[in-house]
């Protein structure tokens, strides 16, 4: 997948080699920040995507690549950095979105839908979301406020 010029574009891989466009959508909007995840764990692939100013899920089928929630993003100066991973443990991921600043958004799905919530986060963390030791789970490097006179690093795993 490459997104370009508003547009988005599949390709598929065949062992190491990568065939030709099998189809493109036109967004209407520039891409400069995308993850793709399984949100609510239904084996449905969401693609989340930002072009600076909002944050948008679409779903995809053969046909039809589909807005299914957008929202105008909380944070300002917003560069490309988009995590998404299941840190509270309820059998659903969060979006977590940062700027540039050190500032993090969560957003997280709930029984009316999807909802920023930010008070776990304190200004000026950011985080890291990966398997950092190889164990099949996901875990999380939270750090502290650069613009303190020390660092916090805090890993979660």
């Amino acid at each position: 997948m490459v997104a370009r010029d508003k547009s988005i574009d599949f390709y598929a891989l065949n062992g190491t080699q990568i065939s030709p466009k099998q189809i493109s959508y036109y967004l209407g909007k520039s891409v400069i920040g995308m993850k793709l995840a399984d949100l609510d764990n239904d084996g449905v692939t969401e693609y989340i995507f930002t072009d600076g100013q909002d944050l948008y899920i679409y779903h995809k089928t053969i046909s039809v690549f589909k807005c299914i929630w957008s929202t105008h993003l909380s944070i300002e100066s917003f560069e490309k950095y988009i995590y998404a991973a299941d840190l509270n443990n309820d059998g659903v991921k969060e979006i977590y979105v940062f700027d540039s600043t050190g500032t993090t958004s969560k957003y997280v799905i709930g029984e009316n839908g999807m909802y920023i919530k930010n008070d776990n986060i304190d200004y000026g963390q950011r985080y890291q979301i990966a398997d950092f030791n190889s164990d099949g789970n996901l875990d999380c490097i939270v750090i502290g406020d650069e613009d303190s006179n020390t660092q916090e690093l805090r890993i979660y795993g």
